[in-house]
């Protein structure tokens, strides 16, 4: 009986093991990972958007005789301030964490300021009001993907009013002139999606001098003089901007 059983036993033995080694392993069973393709972010495109700040600055006169050109010592700062808001379109270009750019920007101001008793005589006043500013830009900026700080900086160009009043005689004589000059700042933007984006910038703007030349005669206090302006403004704005290439450039392939 012995020698009948271990036949037989070895024998079931190997008939388990060709089947087992049929059965498909559970490995194979398992469906293969899922790729993902991850948009890369990029800020190479056309934008445009809207913007508005507030603006303080500096308008400093300086008086002279008409006639010699000579100062009389008679200067002062206006110091005109008020809110700007307005449009502004570009395009950047992006290489790695670089990003250069061109912008130009259009904005109406309510920036001004009236000064009463000026020169010297109290019916006298001279006021000083910005209308409208625009410039034209270069931006460069350094990317950490959505988030990018830059630096900005061109021409700048501006419609300034000047206007003296003396109630006395009476007398008003306004001065309207487009000034040219430059820009500078620097800021901050971030893509909240792959189009939109905000921004926060400060610039500095130099719109050099003029010079009013006011009549030799029936002018009241301003008769016979000339008055020298010069006039910079510092500006903080927030605006918000479209991205027309939705902010992607290709992709990333994710595994998991």
């Amino acid at each position: 009986m012995k020698y009948i059983a271990l036949p037989a036993l070895a024998a079931s033995l190997l008939v388990t093991s060709a089947i087992a080694a049929d059965l498909p392993r559970r490995n194979a069973a398992i469906a293969p990972a899922p790729v993902y393709a991850v948009p890369v972010f990029t800020w190479t495109g056309f934008y445009i958007g809207g913007q508005a700040g507030y603006v303080w600055g500096s308008d400093q006169i300086r008086e002279a005789v008409t006639a010699t050109g000579v100062p009389t010592g008679i200067n002062r700062n206006l110091s005109p301030s008020g809110f700007a808001g307005g449009l502004h379109a570009g395009y950047n270009y992006q290489i790695n964490q670089l990003v250069l750019g061109v912008e130009g920007d259009l904005e109406a101001t309510s920036v001004k300021r009236r000064v009463a008793g000026y020169p010297v005589v109290a019916t006298a006043s001279v006021n000083t009001k910005e209308q409208w500013q625009g410039s034209i830009r270069a931006r460069v900026g350094y990317a950490f993907d959505r988030v990018m700080i830059y630096g900005t900086g061109g021409v700048a160009f501006a419609d300034w009013k000047h206007t003296y009043t003396d109630t006395a005689v009476p007398f008003a004589r306004t001065f309207s002139s487009t000034r040219t000059g430059w820009t500078l700042g620097a800021g901050l933007e971030y893509a909240i999606t792959n189009n939109w984006t905000a921004r926060a910038e400060y610039r500095y703007t130099d719109f050099g001098r003029s010079t009013d030349v006011l009549p030799a005669a029936g002018a009241g206090a301003f008769t016979g003089f000339s008055y020298r302006h010069r006039e910079n403004e510092s500006a903080v704005r927030i605006g918000v901007s479209y991205l027309f290439n939705s902010g992607r450039s290709g992709s990333v392939v994710a595994k998991y």
